[in-house]
């Protein structure tokens, strides 16, 4: 970071998007296999931000890149939302429309259970190259969706896909599943150990106690210097800086879309 300015360092992705990916099939199915490997690797990277109280809030497929072994790296966190402490629910209406969730539509507050349903569009997506929800113009759209109906992904997919993608477009909130339980559920299991990946849970449960006993230990041993200290301080309170004039920037933006919406759904209900 420099006076006045922020640098951004970004991975290069080899492979373009996950948009770009599913238009080169030329309409050939993917195998199975292949969907499981962009999934999981989605909710791990979802997860993760899940964790730190962070909604993406834009999960689509163009926003899933891909690096030249096809690892899916998730970008895009320009309307991404920070919950504190207190709050625990979004209120502003952002996203791509094709993958608002029903919540979003109704002008309901939302958490992360609205990225859920955005990852099963693009699961969906992944097994049909469609929307599960499709129509010509907005306000039809929305409909549909708060109708939550749509067509069953192929028949030549496993009955554990199906039911995962059902689950992730589940209307009802209190049904749809957290990526902490999508994680934990035995298909996810099987399916990460046959394809190489772990969690590593139990191995951070039990260092995480122990980095932090020693680093207090650390501390009263020796004393962080107050000039290096002072700096970081510093850096820090620049970059929320910067970030407070972004995300301002953002919300303006986010005001219009929600002006959008909100006037469709006025069409939709005038008889």
């Amino acid at each position: 970071m420099t006076t006045g300015s922020i640098n951004i360092i970004m991975e290069y992705c080899e492979n373009g998007d996950l948009g770009k990916y599913l238009k080169r099939q030329m309409g050939r199915s993917l195998p199975e296999s292949k969907i499981w490997k962009f999934f999981i690797e989605m909710s791990i990277g979802l997860n993760d931000l899940h964790s730190s109280k962070i909604l993406h809030r834009d999960i689509k497929t163009i926003n899933m890149f891909l690096g030249k072994d096809d690892k899916i790296k998730i970008g895009d966190l320009g309307v991404a939302k920070l919950l504190n402490q207190t709050a625990n629910f979004a209120h502003t209406i952002v996203g791509t429309p094709y993958y608002l969730s029903p919540e979003l539509c109704e002008e309901k507050p939302y958490n992360h259970k609205s990225d859920i349903w955005s990852l099963g569009c693009v699961l969906y997506e992944l097994c049909t190259f469609k929307h599960p929800f499709e129509a010509n113009n907005q306000g039809a759209l929305i409909l549909k969706i708060v109708r939550g109906k749509f067509e069953p992904i192929p028949s030549n997919y496993s009955a554990s896909l199906k039911e995962m993608t059902t689950l992730l477009l589940m209307k009802d909130t209190r049904k749809r599943p957290s990526l902490s339980e999508i994680l934990k559920m035995q298909t996810m299991k099987d399916k990460m150990k046959q394809y190489g990946y772990s969690l590593d849970e139990e191995k951070k449960t039990t260092e995480v106690p122990t980095k932090k006993a020693e680093s207090a230990e650390k501390v009263k041993k020796e004393p962080v210097a107050p000039s290096k200290s002072k700096s970081i301080d510093l850096v820090k309170a620049e970059r929320e800086e910067k970030l407070k004039l972004i995300m301002k920037e953002r919300e303006e933006k986010e005001e219009k879309k929600r002006a959008a919406v909100k006037a469709a759904n006025n069409n939709i209900r005038a008889p």
